[in-house]
This record gives C-alpha cells, structure tokens and sequence, in this order.
C-alpha cells in the first residue's frame, strides 16, 4: 500500500469520526445530563410536544403534571426539552378566562352557524356528479 494511500484512508476514517461519531456522543451525552438532572418542579416539553412539570422521577420514568391534578407517565427519554424560567412564568401566567372575548367568540359562533345551514351547491357524490 502506497503511503499517499494510507494517508487517504487515514483522513477518512478521522473525518467519519469528526462528522459521524462525535457530534452524535455529544447529542447522547447532553441528553442524559438533561436526563439525569431532572428536579420535582421542572418545567419540560416531551419530544410529543406535551408541556409538563415534573412530579416525581421513577427510574427511566417521569411523572409529569400537564394539568392541576392530572400526573401521566412519560419514559425519561421522551423529555426534549426544560423549559427556561421565564418561559414558565409565561405559561403559567395564563389565565383562559380573561383572554376571551365574548363579542367575537358570538360572532364566530354565528359564522359557523350560518356556513352550516347553507346548502351545499356542489353535487353530493362528486365521482357520479350525482
């Protein structure tokens, strides 16, 4: 074997690694640090987009409360993401009964009821046109 050849083989095999290995080690590694430092009281998003804060950690389980007085199970490895302080606040600052309107959510209502008691002109069986 040629040593230009050697040289070659040896930059692709660093360079696998330098791409391939090590950057996916450091995404692993992240994720169990995330993992492992789980506290009662984080704020989380599972990687199903649910928003919870954990309740308890059971092993390679998480229990999170998505609602007051609604805990579900979720495997630890399902946690994407902590959520950062302020963003917390943000959720939990949220208060459904303020942000609606009564004038517009009437209004939407009667558009909706309207769209539904208009006939439809189009044929009901669009294939036969029947």
């Amino acid at each position: 074997m040629s040593p230009l050849a050697l040289i070659y083989v040896v930059l692709l095999v660093g360079g696998g690694y330098l791409l391939l290995v090590r950057p996916r080690r450091m995404q692993a590694q992240k994720a169990a640090a995330l993992r492992s430092g789980l506290q009662p009281g984080d704020s989380v998003i599972t990687v199903g987009g649910i928003y919870g804060i954990v309740d308890s950690t059971e092993g390679d389980d998480v229990l999170l409360e998505v609602s007051e007085g609604v805990v579900i199970r979720v495997a630890a490895r399902a946690i994407a993401t902590t959520l950062a302080h302020e963003e917390e606040e943000e959720y939990e600052d949220v208060d459904d009964d303020e942000d609606v309107d009564d004038e517009q959510l009437e209004a939407e209502e009667d558009d909706v009821a309207e769209a539904v008691a208009e006939p439809d002109d189009e044929p009901a069986d669009r294939r036969t046109g029947g």
